[in-house]
């Protein structure tokens, strides 16, 4: 809904958690690509939620990981990712097209 500021909105669902804390992480890096990116340093409005839709504690313990607890079993998350640079390791957002590179654009769960 914001393209025109490079922004995506990510969704995505984790559920039947069977830890009591979940930990998401953004890579450090891309396939092929020898060096550290950081691609963090893109995510920015980060949320979650339970299956009822109750806001979750999110703490960062460390610069490219969030441990999301409190869940109910289910995490719903959801933030912005700023992609203004196309190419084999970013991601690209604008109102023409969405180029996502995908250590760039979505974040993982640790363990699953």
């Amino acid at each position: 809904p914001n393209a025109e500021h490079h922004e995506a909105k990510i969704m995505v669902n984790f559920p039947e958690i069977g830890q009591d804390s979940l930990v998401v992480r953004m890579s450090r890096t891309s396939p092929g690509r020898y060096a550290l990116h950081e691609f963090a340093k893109n995510v920015y409005g980060v949320k979650a939620k339970n299956a009822a839709g109750e806001t979750l504690k999110i703490t960062r313990p460390d610069p490219y990981s969030w441990l999301i607890t409190g869940h109910d079993g289910t995490v719903n998350l959801e933030y912005t990712l700023f992609g203004n640079r196309a190419d084999g390791t970013y991601s690209q957002i604008d109102q023409s097209h969405a180029h996502l590179n995908i250590p760039a654009t979505f974040m993982y769960a640790e363990g699953l």
